[in-house]
């Protein structure tokens, strides 16, 4: 039995484009290649079906079911709240891969299922909580308190629940910033990729890469940039002016804003570029609004869309496209981290941020050009968080702009490099994997036997009248009845029960040989380390007895 810690994430899939993917890939990754660990991930928005699954050298249970089966993917649709975070299959990805460690990083009504896993004894469940406000809703830290470990993104994110959490919480001293790939996000020619763009080589080119969400204000990023045009020009700067430009890197339409109504708003239609990605090519191809699709300028199918989660640039073109700019924004009203800050840090373009949450933290950190402050506060309902949102100073916001844009080349040289200088020092994906390691290699190691002990609820299994056949098959070890079968019966029963279907050795109709059943399980036991390839029986280390009481079922 191999003595490595078995850690599962669960997250998105972790070779999409969203931040908690490339998250997982960039944590996932250093811990395998550290050959501590065995890992595996449960990912959101990847189904059976995907080939994708197989291009990684780790197990991926993708929470998305394939199409032939009809009745999950009915129910996966029908659940989706909670299904599309990996509800429906956490129970049979944990009980098939058996960690040590379950870990993860999102939002409270991402991963809250986890901590009412009927598996939870087997496992220890580390949270790293999403804190971008202030203050934590009760059922949260409620929540929180049941959760072994508590981590957060930033030291503000673990101060908020040391705070709110009145000694209940057990709250890491470590916190699990994220960091980026400084090899593929790094400081490029600029000039070389803004002639492959067809980007002018004076433009000025002010950054925004966010998804087009409601926190997220890009009505206010639209409003500052037209008054710092108009700034610009009446300070009879309009030589700056005239080459000025707004990058959005987000998609149209989304859950969030009308981005085409805004620019007509704000009178700036030809002065945004948008970011364009062709699904049949899959080539990113900025350019200005021409639509919600349109033709490619490089493979002439009408096949482009403006960039988003599940369509969009890779890693590696996303680099490239942060060096177009000359200065990052992000604009919100909160954060728990925003990873383009540090993505764009990485590439050598200096930042600009709102004064609230992770972004506040990040900023310290250095890497940036201005803090925009905040102008007030506002409550959101109970139909959003119920949490204290910033409101952005946008008239600050104006001024920063137009200060930076009329900044000497010798200073934005200046700045780029300490812009990239702090993402070495503080974000690259290795420090990111050694905080995790750090907080695994504090984690005590369990029993290696636990998985297949006899729990202490009951050691009986009823298996009886019409249902036999179904509750047999229920116990195969993928189904999600296998952990409620096992909170009756050892594994080792359910593995034998399962054996005994198969082979059809004590299955007669609607009855089950209990003395043929007994046997097995009494004389085989399950082996660990060949229960994903193999599923066999070895020789006798423990030894378990079945017995029909009929007062007790198995799911």
């Amino acid at each position: 039995m191999s003595d490595k810690k078995r850690i599962l994430l669960v997250s998105e899939f972790s070779l999409l484009n969203t931040g908690f993917s490339v998250m997982a890939y960039d944590v996932l990754s250093r811990l395998h290649n550290s050959g501590k660990y065995e890992v595996a991930e449960l990912a959101s928005y990847v189904s059976d079906d995907d080939p994708r699954i197989n291009q990684l050298p780790w197990k991926v249970y993708p929470v998305i079911p394939s199409h032939s089966k009809k009745e999950e993917m009915e129910r996966y649709h029908r659940e989706y709240q909670t299904s599309q975070f990996g509800g429906l299959r956490f129970e049979s990805a944990v009980n098939h891969f058996k960690p040590d460690i379950v870990f993860s990083y999102r939002d409270y009504w991402h991963d809250e299922f986890i901590t009412k896993s009927p598996s939870r004894p087997y496992y220890t469940y580390i949270w790293s909580a999403c804190i971008d406000s202030e203050p934590p809703r009760d059922e949260w830290m409620a929540t929180f308190s049941t959760v072994d470990l508590l981590t957060s993104y930033t030291q503000w994110g673990l101060n908020v629940l040391r705070k709110y959490g009145g000694g209940k919480l057990n709250v890491s001293n470590i916190d699990a910033m994220p960091g980026v790939d400084i090899e593929t996000f790094k400081p490029m020619d600029r000039a070389k990729i803004r002639d492959e763009y067809g980007i002018p080589q004076d433009a000025n080119i002010i950054m925004t890469v966010m998804r087009n969400q409601p926190r997220k204000l890009f009505p206010s990023v639209m409003s500052a940039f037209a008054n710092t045009l108009n700034n610009l020009y009446s300070m009879g700067l309009d030589s700056i002016a005239d080459k000025t430009y707004l990058y959005l890197h987000t998609g149209n339409p989304d859950c969030g804003f009308d981005i085409p109504k805004e620019m007509i708003r704000y009178g700036i239609g030809n002065r945004v570029i948008v970011a364009y990605y062709c699904q049949t090519c899959k080539q990113s191809t900025p350019g200005f609004y021409a639509g919600d699709r349109k033709y490619c300028p490089k493979c002439r199918a009408k096949a482009c869309a403006m960039a988003n989660t599940s369509n969009g640039s890779t890693r590696e073109e996303l680099a490239k496209i942060y060096n177009l700019a000359d200065l990052y924004l992000q604009y919100s009203v909160a954060g728990a981290l925003e990873i383009p800050i540090i993505e764009a840090k990485a590439c050598g373009v200096p930042v600009v941020s709102v004064e609230y949450a992770a972004p506040y933290e990040l900023a310290r950190l250095g890497g940036g050009y201005g803090q925009v402050r905040m102008a007030g506060w506002k409550q959101e309902s109970v139909r959003e968080t119920s949490q204290i949102r910033g409101v952005p100073d946008d008239k600050h916001l104006e001024e920063i702009l137009t200060d930076f844009l009329q900044e000497g080349s010798e200073k934005r040289a200046l700045m780029r490099e300490l812009a990239r200088d702090t993402a070495e020092k503080y974000h690259s994906s290795d420090g990111f994997a050694k905080k995790w390691d750090e907080i695994f290699s504090s984690i005590p190691n369990k029993n290696p036997f636990r998985w297949f002990a006899t729990p202490k609820q009951s050691n009986y299994i009823n298996l009886q009248s019409n249902g036999a056949y179904d509750a047999f098959k229920a116990c195969t070890i993928a189904s999600e009845a296998f952990t409620k079968g096992c909170m009756q019966g050892s594994p080792f029963q359910m593995a034998a029960i399962s054996d005994v279907m198969n082979k059809n050795a004590a299955f007669t109709g609607n009855e089950i040989d209990l003395e043929k059943l007994n046997n097995i399980a009494n004389k085989e036991v399950f082996d660990r380390n060949n229960f994903e390839q193999n599923r066999y029986f070895s020789n006798v280390k423990k030894k378990t007895t079945v017995q029909n009481t009929g007062n007790s079922k198995l799911i």
